[in-house]
């Protein structure tokens, strides 16, 4: 049985609201020997109860618009960091470089967002945001090291997951400062692409955005997500638009879709990278 979360926030410290979320999640190993078989599949779920609590924990949250664009900025900012190492690994740059590509990559759609805007940018206001990038980036300089190259899945799922908490973000911000739906899509579109086309400027070739690939179409669906279930719930149409862009962009990849290219085949990209295309 799960606390509910009114009562936990109420009556709760912060560390035991992170047990709950770790319980509800299933995440604390179970010990077979001493606990009934109820509570063994309370604690280990089967994938489809995991995914219900996940769910279910974070629609049930009572977070504020600004609450929810940090949360899914430093998810995005963790997912993109990888992107922009493996294109920098692909260009034999240094740890300097490979940390500078990853960091950018990051932090340059919201940096782009705010100041459009006309704030501060989290990425300056907020000292975490570059902690969590230069961190993000490390690791991901480290599994580069290790290997030559980095698996296609990992890529694209790494791509998708920070498209689509990018995606959301941005709509979120945008419909916080009251702008119009076409400004929130523009905005989720931004703040999901902005990060790759600066990559791919250090990376000294044409943005992936302008040329292959349904990024931004798929971060401009999962805005209009945003836009029109926020009304009705913040934290579900937070949700709705991460799972619509994240999920069109990995249909899409699955599927080999691209916008046409008068005159030539579209494809990955001279460097067959995956990330901030259309």
């Amino acid at each position: 049985c799960h606390p509910q979360p009114h009562l936990v926030r109420k009556l709760a410290p912060a560390p035991c609201q992170c047990f709950f979320l770790h319980l509800s999640l299933g995440l604390l190993p179970p010990s077979p020997s001493s606990l009934p078989s109820t509570l063994r599949k309370t604690l280990n779920p089967t994938p489809r109860r995991f995914a219900y609590r996940v769910g279910w924990y974070a629609a049930s949250m009572h977070l504020g618009s600004t609450e929810l664009v940090g949360t899914l900025d430093r998810i995005g900012i963790v997912a993109f960091a990888l992107s922009g190492v493996e294109v920098g690994a692909r260009k034999r740059l240094d740890l300097f470089g490979l940390l500078v590509m990853g960091v950018v990559t990051a932090t340059g759609g919201g940096l782009m967002r705010d100041v459009v805007l006309g704030k501060l940018p989290y990425v300056i206001g907020r000292e975490d945001y570059l902690l969590w990038a230069v961190g993000s980036s490390a690791l991901s300089i480290l599994v580069v090291s290790r290997r030559r190259s980095i698996p296609g899945p990992l890529l694209a799922t790494a791509d998708a997951a920070g498209l689509g908490a990018f995606a959301a973000a941005g709509a979120l911000a945008g419909i916080r400062a009251e702008v119009p739906v076409a400004a929130v899509i523009l905005l989720a579109m931004l703040t999901a692409t902005g990060g790759g086309a600066l990559r791919d400027l250090l990376a000294d070739r044409v943005p992936l955005v302008l040329r292959s690939e349904v990024n931004a179409t798929a971060a401009g669906l999962g805005g209009f997500a945003v836009w029109a279930a926020e009304p009705f719930w913040t934290g579900g149409a937070a949700l709705l638009g991460v799972g619509v862009a994240a999920g069109v962009r990995l249909l899409t990849l699955t599927l080999g879709v691209h916008l046409p290219v008068p005159g030539g085949a579209v494809g990955l990209g001279e460097d067959g990278a995956v990330g901030g295309g259309r």
